[in-house]
């Protein structure tokens, strides 16, 4: 796996994302009913967001560290989304509840993608 593409990756991804979500303020103050309505993926990418932030610090420590590896930290990243799966999170916010699914999805993704790399 290569450690550059990845960090190259993520300092994009979330560029992008962080871009995408200064938008959502405006389009809620225009029209609160519409944005709401059409905020799923304003969820989703809140969610990528917040996992690919915790991913790239993780990912500094990671590289400060010689004797760590990608492939350990993926097997990490996979125990953990095994680890999700198996023990739902249930909170009585039906929000935070979707908000945790989209997590897992875009974690799942991120093991994929680098995966390929």
């Amino acid at each position: 796996m290569n450690k550059m593409k990845v960090e190259k990756f993520l300092d994009s991804r979330v560029a992008l994302l962080q871009k995408n979500l200064e938008a959502f303020p405006e389009k809620f103050s225009e029209n609160p009913a519409w944005a709401l309505e059409w905020s799923e993926a304003t969820f989703k990418e809140a969610a990528e967001l917040a996992v690919l932030l915790d991913i790239k610090n993780d990912f500094k420590k990671l590289l400060e560290n010689p004797e760590n590896s990608m492939e350990k930290y993926i097997e990490h990243l996979k125990d953990t989304i095994v680890r999700k799966a198996q023990w739902v999170f249930h909170s009585t916010s039906p929000i935070s509840n979707l908000l945790e699914e989209y997590k897992k999805v875009a974690m799942a993704r991120f093991v994929d993608m680098v995966e390929s790399f």
